[in-house]
């Protein structure tokens, strides 16, 4: 009887866990253009079953055969931390995908491993887009410096990102770059696809010893993100400004000593970074307006 009742309840343990299996739905996909190399946006849901992903779960979305079977899929992009409930993943057609394809995309988890549906949709693919390559005389720089970044071959429009965020006003073939970070560049070329460029990693190296003391041990910022304030402490006199992205001066020099709060409320969300100055040395520390 006692090994009756084992097997039994083994035999509800698994079949409740069976049930339990989380379910992924991939939603309509959204196609930046009709081109391999573009960009596609893979929305997706998960069903709340009474199962769930674990922690650590990767979800994938997965590229079909030419003629929509999932026989040899191709991963075309990943959500970029482990998550465990609905999203979206932002992915790229691959540039040797066979062209005149009709395609299906879904979205698989990991953790536990679990197939998603299909998109409801297809996605076409007719022409190859032209990458962008990223050029610049150098990938790392000293603190207050800048580099040029420039995006080539020739295309029709630029969208500049940097980190993944866009950048206002970045919307030419060459980009001057003050910040350390991953630099991409979003292209539609002469045929009207449109691709995203490789990252091009930026390097901010502390190149003399009074900046590297002003940066760890005297000067304090916060919060960061900020909302509208921005709090600038240093032991000492100094002058505070605030650039853009593209290094234009928007909100201007103010001479302080001690704590400075810089009114932030006329700025548009994103990344900006502050630029401090001692007796002629530049300090600049990247901050996000919320």
């Amino acid at each position: 009887m006692k090994r009756f009742w084992n097997t039994f309840l083994l035999f509800m343990f698994c079949g409740i866990a069976a049930i339990a299996q989380p379910i992924i739905l991939t939603d309509t996909v959204i196609q930046t253009s009709i081109c391999a190399g573009s960009n596609i946006i893979v929305p997706f849901t998960v069903v709340d079953t009474g199962g769930s992903f674990n922690f650590g779960n990767i979800f994938t979305a997965q590229l079909s055969d030419q003629f929509t079977g999932f026989s040899n899929p191709t991963e075309i992009g990943s959500f970029p931390i482990p998550w465990t409930t609905s999203g979206f993943i932002l992915g790229t057609i691959p540039v040797s995908s066979p062209l005149a394809g009709i395609y299906k995309v879904r979205v698989v988890g990991s953790n536990p491993a679990t197939i998603g549906s299909e998109c409801p949709n297809f996605v076409v693919i007719i022409n190859t887009a032209t990458l962008a390559i990223i050029n610049a005389p150098d990938s790392a720089m000293c603190a207050g410096d800048s580099i040029t970044l420039t995006a080539t071959p020739f295309f029709t429009s630029h969208q500049w990102a940097l980190d993944g965020n866009n950048i206002s006003g970045a919307t030419n073939s060459t980009f001057v770059a003050y910040l350390g970070g991953n630099y991409t560049v979003t292209v539609v070329d002469t045929i009207a696809c449109e691709s995203t460029s490789e990252p091009f990693e930026v390097h901010v190296a502390i190149c003399s010893g009074m900046e590297e003391a002003i940066s760890r041990e005297l000067v304090n910022m916060y919060p960061n993100p900020c909302a509208d304030i921005l709090n600038i402490s240093y032991d000492g006199s100094a002058t505070a400004s605030v650039k853009n992205l593209l290094g234009q001066r928007i909100v201007s020099a103010r001479n302080f000593e001690g704590d400075l709060s810089l009114s932030l409320s006329g700025l548009d969300a994103g990344l900006y970074f502050a630029e401090i100055q001692v007796n002629g040395k530049r300090l600049t520390r990247k901050f996000v307006k919320k």
